[in-house]
C-alpha cells in the first residue's frame, strides 16, 4: 500500500506509534513507519527524507521523549519546510522545547494524556482522513483564521517598523541639531578662550616689563656697589669675597620679584641685610629632596561600556565579568602598590553606559578623560566602537588596551596610534593563515564561503580567499547573506547550492543568529563536507548544547571554529574557566576571548607595579617593550611602525578549535612555543548523526 502519512515518534513511544499506524491502515490510510518500512541496504537518512517528502501528512506522537529528540525535531522540521500538514497527538504532559515550539506552536493538538484509547485513535483517523480529503480544497476556517492572523501580524510589524523608522529619523534629526549646537558652543568657547588668552598675555607682558625694570635697577645698584668698594688690603681675598656676597645679595633681592611674578606668586620685600627666604611650596622635604606627589586614595579606572542596547551581552559575558572579578581580587588584597605614592591604592570604577550608541560612547569617553580625569581607561565594546575611541585616547595621551575587538581595519590604524594596544586574535592575526595550512596538509582542494554582509563578513571572507589561494584551495562558491537570515528556511537554497558544489571545506562567517540555522539546515539536508567551520559563536560552550547535546553528545562532532584555549591548555586557564563558570554559566564560557581578556587586566597591574607610577607616557613605553607573565604565559606586544601594537601571535596558545565528543578541543595553532594543542584535527568531519 502506497503511504500517505508519515508517523514520527521517539523510540520509547514505539507501542503508541504502532497503534496509530494500525488504526490508520485499518481505515485504508497508507502509513510509513520506521523501522518497518526501511528496506535492508537502504541509507537511513536518505530513506527518511524521501518518505517525508512523499507524504501528504505527518502524525507526531508528542511526548516528553520526542520533545527533546534531535531526530524527531529534524523530521518535523523537514515536514514543516515542505509545507506538509503536521498533526500532533500529545500522549503526556509536556512543555515544548524551543526547537519543537518553533515548528508546531501554531498547530492544533489532539490530546490523549489519559492513555491512548480507541476514541483517541478514532478522532485521529477522522482528522487525518479529513485533511487528506481536503487536499487542494478551499482553505478551512482554521486556515482562514491563520491567514488573517498572519496578515494582522504583518500589518503590526509594518506599523512598528514605520514607527521605528520615524523614531530613528527623529533621533537622527535631534542628534544633528545637538551636533550643530555643540559646534556653535565649541566655536563660542574657542573665541572666549582666545580673548582670555589675549588678556592673559597682555597682563603677563606688563608684569614682564615691570620685572625687566626691576632687573635693570638691580644691575645699577650692583655697579654702584662695585664703584664704592674699598681698596684691597694685604689679606684681600676675604674682602673681595665679602664684596661679591654683598653685591650678589642686592641682585638676588631684585630678581626674586621677577621669579615670583613669572610663576604667578605674590610679593613682599626681602629682609634687609640677608638672602630672601625660599618660595613657599605645598611641602618642603626635610632632606631637600623632590616634593612628594599630592595625596591619592585610589586608582580611578574609567570605561564606557554597552550596559544596555544591542551590544549589552558583551559586557555581561565577555570582558565585563573579567574586569569585575579582577577589581574585587585587587581590592580584597588592599589594592595595587604604586611606588610614587608609597602605598597600595584600591581601585575605584567609573562605568558609563553608552546604550550601544556610537555618538554616546564618543561623548562619554571625552568626559572620562577631560572631566573625570581617570587614571586608567578601559576600552569600549566591539571593533567599530574601538576604531572611534582609539584616536580619542591617543590624542589625549591615554593608554588603551582593547578587549572585545580586533580586525585588519584596526591594525591598519596602529602606526599612528602609539598609545593603543590590541589583544584579541582575528582573521589574519593569526587564525585563517593557520586554518589554511591545516586544511592544505589534509589535502583539501575546494571551499565554499557564506559570509554575513557587513565589515566582519567582508574581512573574514577576504582573508580566507587570500589564504586559501596561498595553499592551493579553490573557491567554488561564495555568497553574502543579510543579518536577518535567522531560520533554517532562510538557508535552504544556500545549503542546496553548497551541497551541489561538493566542496571539501564549508565556511560560514556569520554571527550566532546565522550559524545556528545554517547548522540545522545542513543537518536536515545531509550536507557533510570534510570540514565545516562556523564563527563567531562556535567558540562558546552553548554551541554544543543548542542542538540537543544531552540526547546525542556527537551531534556537532567535527565542527570547526575559532578558539585559543580550553581548560586542558594549562592549570592557569583551567582556574580561569572554573572561576567564570558559576558567574556566567557553563554555556557562556568563551574559548576565543576570555583568556585574552584576563591578560588585559594582568598587563595593567604588572605595568603599574613595575613602573611605580600612573603616568600614561611612562606606562605606554613600558607596555610597548616589556614581557608580562599572564594567564597565556610570557606575553608581549608586536609594535607597528613606532606606533601601537598587537599582542604578539607568538603568545597565542591556539587559533583553531574543533568540537569532539562534547568538548571544544584546540586543534590548530602557529609554529611557536606557546602553542598547546589538546587534540588532533579530525578530517574529514564525521557525518551528522
Amino acid at each position: 500500500m502506497a503511504h500517505e502519512v508519515f508517523i514520527c515518534y521517539a523510540s520509547p513511544d514505539k507501542t503508541v506509534a504502532e497503534a496509530v499506524c494500525d488504526a490508520l491502515e485499518s481505515r485504508q490510510v497508507g502509513c510509513w513507519i520506521a523501522p518497518r518500512d526501511v528496506l535492508p541496504g537502504m541509507e537511513w537518512a536518505e530513506t527518511i527524507v524521501d518518505a517525508i517528502d512523499s507524504s501528504r501528512a505527518l502524525v507526531l506522537v508528542l511526548s516528553t521523549n520526542s520533545n527533546i529528540s534531535p531526530q524527531v525535531i529534524r523530521e518535523v522540521g523537514r515536514a514543516a519546510g515542505k509545507g506538509i500538514p503536521i498533526i500532533p497527538l500529545r500522549i503526556d504532559e509536556v512543555s515544548l522545547s524551543k526547537a519543537m515550539d518553533y515548528f508546531i506552536s501554531r498547530h492544533h493538538w489532539l490530546d490523549a494524556q489519559t492513555g491512548v484509547q480507541e476514541r483517541h485513535l478514532k478522532r485521529l483517523t477522522d482528522t487525518v482522513q479529513q485533511i487528506l480529503s481536503q487536499k487542494g480544497a478551499p482553505p478551512t476556517g482554521i486556515e482562514k483564521a491563520e491567514a488573517e492572523e498572519k496578515a494582522r501580524r504583518e500589518a503590526e510589524e509594518a506599523r512598528k517598523e514605520a514607527e521605528e523608522r520615524a523614531k530613528r529619523e527623529a533621533e537622527l534629526a535631534a542628534k544633528e541639531e545637538a551636533k550643530r549646537e555643540a559646534e556653535e558652543a565649541k566655536e563660542r568657547a574657542r573665541k572666549e578662550a582666545e580673548e582670555a588668552a589675549k588678556e592673559k598675555a597682555k597682563r603677563e607682558a606688563e608684569e614682564a616689563k615691570k620685572a625687566e625694570k626691576a632687573w635693570e635697577k638691580a644691575l645699577k645698584e650692583a655697579e654702584k656697589a662695585k664703584a664704592k668698594r674699598p681698596e684691597p688690603v694685604k689679606a684681600g681675598k676675604p674682602l673681595i669675597k665679602q664684596w661679591w656676597l654683598w653685591a650678589g645679595a642686592a641682585v638676588v633681592a631684585a630678581v626674586i620679584p621677577l621669579v615670583v611674578i613669572l610663576s604667578g606668586g605674590g610679593g613682599g620685600e626681602p629682609p634687609p641685610g640677608g638672602e630672601p627666604p625660599p618660595e613657599e611650596t605645598e611641602e618642603m622635604p626635610p632632606d631637600g629632596g623632590v616634593v612628594a606627589p599630592p595625596a591619592k586614595e585610589s586608582i580611578v579606572i574609567g570605561a564606557v561600556r554597552s550596559l544596555t542596547g544591542d551590544l549589552a551581552p558583551f559586557d555581561e559575558i565577555a570582558f565585563g565579568p573579567i574586569y569585575r572579578i579582577w577589581v574585587d581580587e585587587v581590592n580584597a588584597a588592599g589594592g595595587i602598590y604604586v611606588e610614587e605614592y608609597g602605598k597600595k591604592l584600591p581601585i575605584k570604577l567609573i562605568i558609563y553606559d553608552d546604550e550601544s550608541d556610537l555618538d554616546t560612547m564618543t561623548r562619554l569617553t571625552e568626559k572620562l578623560i577631560v572631566e573625570d580625569e581617570v587614571d586608567i581607561l578601559f576600552s569600549a565594546v566591539g571593533d567599530a566602537f574601538i576604531q572611534v575611541q582609539a584616536p580619542i585616547a591617543n590624542e589625549h595621551g591615554y593608554v588603551l588596551i582593547t578587549a572585545e575587538g580586533g580586525s585588519t581595519y584596526t591594525a591598519d590604524m596602529l602606526p599612528g596610534l602609539p598609545y593603543v594596544f590590541v589583544t584579541l586574535p582575528f582573521s589574519d592575526w593569526y587564525q585563517l593563515p593557520v586554518l589554511a595550512d591545516m586544511l592544505a596538509a589534509k589535502g583539501a582542494e575546494t571551499a565554499y564561503i557564506v559570509r554575513i554582509d557587513d565589515a566582519h563578513g567582508a574581512e573574514y571572507s577576504g582573508v580566507a580567499v587570500r589564504e586559501f589561494a596561498r595553499v592551493g584551495i579553490d573557491i567554488v562558491g561564495s555568497v553574502g547573506i543579510p543579518i536577518t537570515h535567522s531560520t533554517p528556511e532562510d538557508f535552504r537554497a544556500i545549503i542546496e547550492a553548497a551541497k551541489a558544489a561538493k566542496p571539501d571545506v564549508f565556511c560560514c562567517f556569520a554571527y550566532p543568529q546565522g550559524i545556528i540555522p545554517c547548522t540545522i539546515e545542513s543537518m536536515m539536508q545531509g550536507f557533510n563536507p570534510d570540514a565545516f567551520l562556523v564563527g563567531p559563536g562556535g567558540n562558546f560552550e552553548w554551541y554544543s548544547t543548542v542542538f540537543g547535546i544531552y540526547d546525542d553528545p556527537n551531534i556537532v562532532n567535527g565542527v570547526t571554529t575559532f578558539a585559543a584555549a580550553n581548560a586542558k591548555t594549562s592549570a592557569e586557564l583551567a582556574e580561569l574557566f572554573a572561576e567564570l563558570e558559576p558567574i556566567i554559566g557553563t554555556e557562556l564560557l568563551d574559548y576565543w576571548g576570555h583568556p585574552f581578556y584576563r591578560a588585559v587586566v594582568q598587563i595593567w597591574q604588572q605595568a603599574i607595579e613595575a613602573t611605580g607610577t600612573l603616568d600614561q607616557a611612562v606606562l605606554r613605553d613600558y607596555i610597548a617593550t616589556a614581557t608580562f607573565d599572564t594567564v597565556l604565559g610570557p606575553t608581549w606586544f608586536t609594535i607597528f611602525g613606532g606606533g601601537g601594537g598587537i599582542l604578539a601571535c607568538e603568545c597565542h596558545p591556539g587559533e583553531i578549535g574543533q568540537w569532539q565528543n562534547g568538548v571544544l578541543e584546540i586543534v590548530g595553532g602557529g609554529d611557536w612555543l606557546a602553542t598547546v594543542l589538546t587534540a588532533d584535527f579530525i578530517y574529514p568531519k564525521p557525518r551528522w548523526p
